[in-house]
């Protein structure tokens, strides 16, 4: 096993030998699976977000892309006005 600190957080490598040092299993974590995880950071923060329908879309791409400038997402805004819900 083995631990990395990536730009986007904690990256972290997992593997598992056979009997000739073949790999038989590797496994990674990556950062963005801890940062999208539905309890993650940018879950949490996207609760936080308020303003008009506009206001909470255009935080949202900003709170993303700062995040994890290299993950394809697609936004969708709902809940009541002003809710903050993202």
């Amino acid at each position: 096993m083995g631990q990395a600190c990536a730009a986007r957080g904690q990256l972290f490598h997992s593997v598992v030998l056979d009997e000739a040092n073949g790999i038989e299993r590797y496994r990674i974590l990556a950062p963005t699976e801890w940062n999208f995880h539905p309890q993650g950071v940018v879950s949490c923060s996207l609760k936080t977000l308020q303003g008009d329908r506009q206001q909470i879309e255009a935080q949202a791409h900003q709170l993303i892309r700062a995040i994890d400038p290299c993950v394809a997402y697609k936004l969708t805004v709902g809940g009541p006005r002003g809710s903050g819900h993202a």
